[in-house]
């Protein structure tokens, strides 16, 4: 199933920021998150990415910078992102709350990530 507004997803996540020079940053690791669909609580990329994701399945998120942190400095748990930054999340979609049930994914028997989820506001 994938996200729709109004669900709460709870991720596993990795994160990285690419500079000007191409070199690739972390600035989280292996962090989980919870939110709500639609609601404004995280960068619009992984807002949007995070619906064209199946549950249990695990994607790189490629963001551009306005979907991202824009303009704005972001401190995250190992490092400072710098405004206008390119971010890479790698991201593993846990369980879900809808209409006041949850279900929980399955573990990835292969530990791929997929590339494969391109959007509009992606970069590559």
């Amino acid at each position: 199933a994938h996200a729709l507004e109004g669900d709460v997803v709870t991720i596993k996540y990795s994160a990285r920021y690419t500079t000007e020079k191409g070199k690739e940053v972390v600035f989280e690791q292996d962090a989980n998150l919870s939110f709500k669909v639609g609601n404004n609580e995280v960068i619009r990329g992984l807002d949007e990415g995070i619906r064209q994701v199946v549950l249990g399945e695990e994607a790189r998120l490629k963001i551009s910078s306005d979907y991202g942190y824009g303009h704005d400095e972001h401190k995250g748990s190992l490092d400072t992102v710098p405004p206008n930054s390119n971010l890479i999340l790698e991201v593993r979609w846990v369980s879900v709350i809808r209409n006041g049930r949850t279900y929980k994914g399955k573990e990835s028997q292969d530990g791929c990530i997929l590339d494969n989820i391109l959007c509009c506001f992606l970069f590559c």
